[in-house]
């Protein structure tokens, strides 16, 4: 719902092309994209399945989005991958590859990064917004999408005024 709501805000609020979406995440987060997660409360379906039903509603060019390990990025270490970010040896880990990723993406001139920190772990997100302070450009974002309580787990994106309303994107300032 994160990636699916960022999306909406950024193509359809703030007419922003977004060409690629990446998701840095752990083997549960790529379950839950992949709509493979067994927790009762977790949508069985898959994001590039409501990303593009999203593009089809609101007449947008589909951004690039695959299931394989190109844009679903789970970080690993000598080839294990990162289950969940709760102790000391995960949370250098995590950030270590969320720096790789956006020192790579950030060499590049041509692309503006729109770094979302909403949803997963709190430690997540404040090693987004460090490696951001370290590697991002003037035009780079950093995001916190907000709702009302009554849509969160609701859907993927609104499919009407109000709830597309509700839907806000913030700008959070980082050194």
């Amino acid at each position: 719902q994160i990636v699916s709501e960022t999306y909406f805000c950024l193509a359809v609020k703030e007419k922003i092309r977004i060409d690629e979406i990446y998701v840095i995440t752990t083997v549960r987060g790529r379950k839950v994209i992949l709509g493979e997660d067994a927790a009762p409360n977790t949508p069985k379906t898959q994001l590039k399945k409501e990303l593009n039903s999203l593009c089809k509603l609101y007449g947008l060019s589909k951004p690039k989005f695959d299931n394989g390990e190109k844009h679903i990025i789970v970080a690993t270490e000598e080839s294990i991958e990162l289950s969940d970010i709760r102790s000391d040896t995960d949370n250098i880990l995590f950030p270590n590859k969320v720096s790789q990723f956006i020192r790579e993406k950030s060499m590049d001139p041509e692309n503006v990064l729109y770094c979302s920190i909403t949803g997963g772990r709190k430690s997540m997100s404040v090693h987004i917004a460090n490696s951001l302070s370290l590697f991002a450009r003037e035009n780079d974002r950093l995001l916190h999408v907000l709702t009302r309580e009554e849509n969160e787990f609701k859907g993927f994106y609104p499919t009407n005024k109000k709830e597309a309303k509700d839907l806000e994107l913030s700008d959070i300032p980082f050194v």
